[in-house]
């Protein structure tokens, strides 16, 4: 996606479930081999060969191109690039459900990034590195036992999604020979699965999230129409939920990547509003990046190790998409003939220019903020409708599941005024935690917001001055969403603004 952002957040767990709908003598017991050892600290130059052989278990094969490659150290003891792959091996953190006990958890909604995935660009006259994406059971098997039971399953279960499934025969997993571009990856299932374990322990175990039943009615799930995103909400649900039977699981198809619900909105999800406000906000972001001497200096070192002019080569946040390709998959950086690479300095220049402007779209854009306002209303409008009729007696779902892109997740934390500019990472998670409280035979309210693993509920406008367990009252939250969020923009509806159109405030 053509994001100008990059962002950093640690992650990912190491614990493993053990359930599905599978025969139990499929289910291995959760700990992985090789790297055991290895998970939960930033690796070193040292580490090179046994993260070699980490990838080689996860069966992602490479293909070199004619070219020649450097390797100059290891990609994930870049900090910087560790925490935007966010490696399996590293653990999942974070203080969802961090909240006294004398509160009840009523609600969770979590919006996901899709994990790890091939690049969606490359350049010019040069394909990218080719990766292997046939999960084969022994090898991952040999990763961890666990994969014993999630493989089988989901085979089992291939074919056999729920009648009403918008993604009926869509492939539970990436199970090409070759990845396709823009496509799931191994890495990018261990996420979900991690992320997914880790969330169950707190919300299902300790919070008790579904009661001593679960049942299917409990959950809502809706994922974009890319296979990464479907793949992603399944390996995430497999890894959170107390009994998997996909058969149960509706999961309903968005052709909206900003999650709009025509349910509520209908035609209005197509807003032509929107686009004219990215188109605006991303002209200038190209014109100021583009005349910025240090960058015109670092693009021309990148054109002559690819042997092309600089008005040839992909714009920034696309060069990125590429080199994290071969940083997150321990890919040596390209090198030409000459001798001239691609290293490590140049990755840490290309992000700090990328930085510079998405905190200037942040901080400085009014444009930018009207268009993410707007392409979110609906989204938090559906979220806002759904606790609503929740604490109206419909306490039917406990968990709503959004899969999405990073264009899913940067407006929705812009809006929050909780974005820092930055590219949220693969298998990024903001999570609206819904809790309750008897007082005076009176039941209050509270919502708590997080990102990453971050509690960001006092960076938000409307609840700057939360509670002492940092917990914000449902009225703010609701009166923000319905008054406050298009109002500060100067809109007032948002059906008429995008049937009417706008025009775009000048960039400041």
């Amino acid at each position: 996606m053509d994001y100008f952002y990059i962002n950093q957040s640690p992650q990912l767990n190491q614990r493993w479930p053990q359930h599905s709908s599978v025969p139990q003598n499929h289910i291995g017991v959760a700990r992985a081999s090789g790297f055991v050892g290895k998970r939960g600290h930033m690796l070193s130059d040292d580490d090179d060969e046994d993260t070699d052989k980490y990838f080689k278990k996860l069966h992602l094969s490479e293909r070199r191109s004619t070219w020649q490659h450097t390797k100059t150290r290891n990609p994930l003891s870049v900090s910087r690039i560790a925490e935007y792959c966010n490696s399996p091996m590293l653990p999942v953190g974070g203080s969802e459900g961090d909240v006294p006990l004398k509160y009840n958890l009523e609600q969770v909604y979590v919006l996901i990034r899709h994990g790890d995935r091939t690049p969606m660009h490359s350049f010019r006259n040069h394909p990218n590195p080719t990766l292997g994406c046939h999960m084969d059971q022994q090898l991952f098997s040999s990763f961890s036992p666990y994969l014993e039971g999630y493989l089988p399953t989901m085979m089992a279960f291939q074919g056999k999604q729920h009648p009403a499934s918008g993604f009926k025969n869509w492939a539970l997993h990436p199970n090409h020979r070759i990845c396709d571009g823009s496509q799931l990856t191994g890495l990018g299932v261990l996420q979900h699965l991690q992320i997914g374990e880790f969330l169950k322990d707190t919300y299902v175990h300790r919070w008790r999230l579904f009661g001593n039943n679960f049942n299917a009615r409990k959950v809502y799930i809706r994922s974009t129409e890319y296979s990464r995103t479907y793949q992603s909400a399944i390996a995430f649900l497999y890894g959170f939920l107390p009994h998997f039977n996909l058969t149960e699981l509706l999961i309903e198809r968005s052709s909206n990547l900003l999650m709009c619900s025509q349910r509520y909105f209908g035609s209005s999800c197509h807003c032509p509003v929107i686009h004219a406000l990215k188109q605006s906000t991303d002209r200038l972001a190209s014109f100021l990046i583009q005349n910025n001497s240090q960058y015109y200096y670092l693009a021309q070192k990148i054109a002559a190790v690819y042997n092309l002019k600089v008005p040839q080569l992909p714009w920034a946040s696309a060069m990125m998409d590429v080199f994290m390709f071969y940083a997150c998959h321990n890919i040596s950086l390209p090198c030409n003939g000459k001798g001239q690479c691609i290293d490590w300095m140049v990755l840490d220049n290309l992000w700090e220019h990328l930085d510079q402007n998405g905190n200037r779209q942040v901080t400085s854009d009014s444009t930018n903020l009207k268009r993410h306002r707007l392409a979110t209303y609906p989204f938090l409008y559906e979220i806002v409708q759904s606790m609503k009729s929740y604490m109206h007696g419909n306490p039917t779902t406990k968990l709503f599941l959004y899969s999405g892109h990073d264009v899913t997740v940067t407006p929705v934390l812009t809006a929050l005024g909780a974005h820092s500019g930055k590219w949220p990472p693969y298998a990024s998670r903001i999570i609206f935690e819904m809790y309750s409280l008897r007082r005076n035979r009176q039941k209050k309210y509270y919502i708590r917001l997080l990102y990453n693993g971050r509690d960001i509920t006092n960076l938000t406008p409307f609840c700057s001055s939360a509670t002492s367990e940092t917990l914000c009252s449902f009225e703010k939250f609701s009166n923000f969403v319905n008054k406050d969020s298009l109002r500060r923009i100067g809109i007032s509806d948002y059906k008429d603004a995008c049937s009417q159109g706008l025009q775009p405030s000048e960039n400041k």
